[in-house]
Parts: structure tokens; sequence; C-alpha cells
């Protein structure tokens, strides 16, 4: 995919990971070594068990649209208009809220969702959701 014209998270040591692996094409999640529960945003304690012990782990990046927002006006430039943000639920667990890459007319609530990978720059790649 092209570059997209976004602003750039900026990864810290708890989220690295998450961003190397979206730079690699994949969705990965901290997933709890005690508990076995994906979790996301990545955060260094288990809300389930309260573990410190996790471990990176691929998802399928599949999910299912569980609600939307379209935002008609934006506040800065880097973002067009009409612009679709997604809650997706992931076959995994969490919720994720991403951008989805399809028009306001077409979104359907349930319906089954794939990432897809956004390149911001030729550092940072973020994830977005498409019909699967």
């Amino acid at each position: 995919m092209s570059e997209i014209p976004r602003m750039a998270p900026i990864p810290g040591p708890v989220n690295q990971e998450f961003y190397d692996a979206l730079k690699r094409h994949e969705l990965r999640l901290q997933r709890c070594a005690d508990c076995k529960k994906f979790r996301f945003w990545p955060i260094e304690m288990c809300p389930f068990c309260n573990s410190f012990n996790f471990e990176w782990a691929k998802c399928s990046g599949k999910g299912t649209l569980h609600s939307y927002t379209v935002q008609h006006q934006v506040m800065h430039p880097a973002y067009p208009a009409p612009w679709v943000v997604l809650l997706v639920e992931l076959e995994e667990g969490p919720r994720l809220v991403t951008h989805g890459l399809m028009t306001p007319e077409e979104i359907k609530i349930g319906a089954p969702v794939v990432v897809d990978f956004e390149k911001i720059d030729d550092n940072i790649t973020l994830h977005a959701f498409k019909y699967a």
C-alpha cells in the first residue's frame, strides 16, 4: 500500500513490539502467560489475573464489526473527511479502535472484517480493517 497521510504514533517500551509487528504486516497482541487471555492496549500487568508475565502472540486478524463512527469534520489536515472509525472485536477477544477501509454507506454492524495495513511513513505502519 502507498503511504497514507496521517499523524504517526510515538511507540514506547511497552508497545514497541506491537508497532514492529504491524510494520511486518502482522497483528500481534499481548497474551498473558499465566491466564492465556489476550489484551489490548499493551500494558505491563494483566487486567484479568494481575500477572506481569506476558508474550506477544500473532492474531488471526479476523474479527467482527462491533460499532463505528464517521468523522465528517476533522481537526487535523492529515485526516480526510469522511473518516471511518471502527470498533472491531477480534476472534481472540479484544476490541480495537481502528480505521475502516470502507465508505460510510458500506458499513454493516456484525459483518466479518479482516486486518489490512496502512504505511504511514518509513517507520510506522498501522492496522486498518476491511470486509472479509
